[in-house]
């Protein structure tokens, strides 16, 4: 990897050199140094004088050497350097150049590491670009050319560079060794755009740089060329703005104190796709490239998984990239004859982009299209026109990606009409949000309106704090951890008073998660205690029948005797209609279920709560339950009946189970023979060894390995041991 810091001709020397100190500064900043710039002392003028803000003993001098590519260091810079760090009684020292080591300067260098000096650092051009990619400065070039693979052949231009200018920072591209193909291509370094400024690519053409006076071309979306009875017109496809406002709209009205109208763009995170059938898994951001690799897809994902959004992010990347991405939903297609779908396609083609006629939808090259079709299990076709429908679509095109619900997962796969077209096929399931990516959301949500004036120290720690409260919050299978999740649970975290919660306070969040799917199925605010009435009574009936689910003729026949009990007059599709489109329940194979365990938790420690005082036996079953608190269902019903109530009755059943705990274990008296046991488990003397890393860095390698910690983890609890009759009892409701 090159760099190469490029200014106008008339510029100074001195100037490229502020070009790369203001680079240099940024990382710096990044890793937490407070930065004095041209700083000097007696006897030498100093690049960067730096105090780490953590420790203000810290001191660190940077020296950057702003060389064009047959300049080398020599060994006369890193003996000045040596001298400088003496004289300002500097830790540590850096060298950041744009060139690499002479051979002078190398032997300087073997004989210090030789000596076992680690206090300087050259960082030469490859080494540059990895730490500044690390600190987020810059993109790294493997974004850049996902870009630009999306419209050249990558092979063709590996010639890369990153281009420090006065105008910003960039990736560029040529052919290796060509002197006829002068075309240079150029992605922003800042957010791995393709630059199509006409302006800025004039600019990089005219500066001092080995690419100076090269043509700096702009690479375009898809275009055609049509007759409009006066000649040959160009069009270049670009998605009509409204379509893309539609798009970004995220349907709920976040709030969020540095800006006020929040879209998909500031909220959106690619999540992990695991490959059905296998333990790998993939970044979604990986579909970006769409070379052969991705060409047809098909991608599962449970309701609110984010399938939809996923689909529509890359649908506006992917025409970017001069290709022609339709998004259609399956909800549409009613018909298995691929006419009748070649005019809807026609159809969404007119609708979702700009200033598209009949004419130039006719002059479409059908290998730029690519079709996403969403929702394919929401179609009403049968099984058999739903596969004649898919096989048809496979033929036609060649590029698709199908996006449906987890439940057609196994029909799919066990379709026997299928097998040989799935086979070209990449089958992905949508994963829920692990550690590391719920770290990258909380980022991203405490960036927002701020990405240039938050502190990276304030940063780590801010999303330390969120982090843990979300975290302790969904608990182990409580809450998906879909995006979706996620942001409300961030939305409840802002919008609440309470900042730092303490034991039960936590199911302030299920309560805020519950009256928010609620609010968005259309339930108001008078009627909310009729509907956690309801709930309550609906856990406690599937907790005294040790049921998972209960039939659809069971439900109604509950639900009737409720309104009977209330005197209501209320129907049962319109109630059941709000509770699906809340995900408060869930309806598979004309039965019902709680969508999510914590909901069923929630509901049943609120109606053992309300109704523990006037029922003997509900104080029975609450006794049991503090018995059995090693069960996880047990300890999850408790925790929500803890919140719920205060009597006294059940904080002394539980304070008199924890005494239990260790009534067979003597206590400690710290005796000589005590510790003659814990001496000779002492085998060697500990060693603990300080890493001279950015917490940052600690901490993704620290969810890292809880991420892959969780994935070895049972997603359901598990019902293998023995239990006795009454612990069977209880232990009734495993999601």
């Amino acid at each position: 990897m090159n760099i190469e810091v490029a200014v106008s001709k008339s510029a100074t020397t001195k100037d490229k050199g502020d070009l790369l100190e203001e680079l240099a500064m940024h990382l710096l900043r990044a890793q937490n140094y407070e930065v004095e710039r041209e700083v000097r002392k007696t006897g030498v003028e100093l690049d960067l004088l730096c105090k780490h803000k953590a420790n203000n003993n810290k001191k660190l001098y940077v020296e950057c050497k702003a060389y064009k590519d047959d300049n080398n260091i020599n060994a006369g810079i890193i003996v000045k350097l040596l001298g400088a760090m003496q004289l300002e009684e500097c830790e540590e020292a850096w060298i950041i150049c744009t060139c690499e080591l002479g051979k002078d300067a190398k032997g300087v260098v073997d004989k210090l590491t030789s000596k076992g000096r680690t206090d300087i650092t050259i960082y030469t051009p490859s080494k540059f670009i990895t730490v500044l990619v690390d600190a987020n400065v810059i993109k790294s070039e493997d974004i850049a050319n996902h870009s630009i693979s999306k419209i050249l052949n990558r092979n063709l231009y590996q010639d890369s560079t990153l281009l420090v200018t006065p105008v910003g920072i960039y990736w560029t591209y040529r052919k290796k060794k060509e002197k006829t193909d002068t075309r240079v291509f150029v992605v922003d370094a800042k957010t791995g755009d393709i630059v199509v400024d006409s302006d800025i690519l004039s600019k990089l053409s005219t500066f001092d740089s080995t690419m100076c006076g090269f043509e700096f071309c702009a690479l375009i979306p898809a275009s055609i060329s049509t007759t409009n009875g006066k000649g040959v017109v160009e069009y270049k496809f670009r998605l009509d703005d409204e379509y893309v406002q539609s798009i970004k709209d995220t349907g709920v009205m976040y709030t969020h104190p540095h800006k006020r109208v929040l879209d998909k763009d500031d909220l959106f995170i690619f999540p992990d796709l695991q490959l059905v059938n296998e333990d790998d898994k993939i970044s979604s951001a990986e579909l970006m490239s769409f070379d052969e690799k991705y060409r047809k897809n098909i991608i599962f994902g449970d309701e609110l998984s984010g399938k939809t959004t996923l689909a529509q992010k890359l649908q506006r990347i992917y025409v970017e990239s001069g290709n022609i991405p339709v998004y259609i939903n399956a909800c549409d297609i009613n018909f298995s004859n691929l006419e009748k779908f070649h005019k809807i396609l026609r159809r969404q083609i007119k609708l979702q982009y700009a200033n598209v006629t009949d004419e130039i939808v006719g002059t479409i090259d059908k290998s730029k299209i690519i079709i996403f079709i969403d929702d394919f299990h929401n179609t009403t076709l049968n099984k058999d026109a739903a596969s004649q429908l898919f096989l048809a679509i496979d033929k036609e095109y060649e590029s698709i990606i199908w996006l449906m619900n987890t439940k057609q997962e196994l029909e799919l796969l066990a379709n026997d009409k299928l097998v040989s077209e799935l086979a070209e096929y990449n089958l992905y399931r949508i994963k829920e949000l692990g550690f590391k990516l719920r770290d990258e959301m909380i980022k991203t949500w405490i960036s927002i309106g701020r990405v240039d004036t938050i502190y990276e120290s304030d940063k780590h720690n801010q999303v330390m704090e969120i982090a843990e409260i979300i975290n302790s919050t969904i608990g182990y299978n409580y809450v998906p951890t879909y995006p979706i999740y996620v942001l409300t649970l961030l939305q409840s975290f802002e919008a609440s008073t309470v900042k730092s919660l303490q034991g039960s306070a936590y199911a302030e969040f299920y309560n805020y998660l519950i009256t928010h799917a609620l609010g968005t199925a259309g339930v108001k605010a008078a009627e909310l205690n009729l509907y956690y009435s309801l709930l309550s009574e609906l856990s406690h009936y599937f907790f005294v029948g040790s049921e998972k689910e209960i039939s659809e003729s069971n439900t109604r026949k509950f639900y009737e005797e409720f309104c009977n009990r209330k005197m209501l007059d209320r129907k049962f599709d319109k109630t059941k209609k709000i509770l699906i489109q809340s995900k408060i329940l869930k309806s598979e194979n004309d039965s019902y279920r709680f969508n999510h365990s914590y909901i069923y938790y929630f509901f049943v420690g609120k109606y053992l709560s309300d109704n523990a005082q006037k029922n003997v036996d509900i104080q029975q079953k609450i006794t049991d339950l503090t018995k059995r608190l090693y069960l996880r269902e047990c300890a999850n019903i408790v925790i929500f009946l803890v919140h719920f109530s205060k009597d006294q009755f059940v904080l002394d059943n539980i304070l008199l189970e924890a005494k239990k705990i260790f009534t067979e274990i003597s206590l400690a008296t710290f005796a000589e023979d005590e510790f003659a046991n814990i001496n000779r488990l002492v085998e060697a003397e500990l060693r603990i060894i300080l890493e001279d890393k950015r917490p940052e860095e600690t901490r993704a390698k620290q969810l890292e390995i809880k991420d892959s910690l969780n994935e070895n983890l049972p997603k359901e609890p598990t019902n293998e041991t023995d239990y006795n009759s009454d612990i069977k009892e209880l232990d009734v409701y495993r999601l």
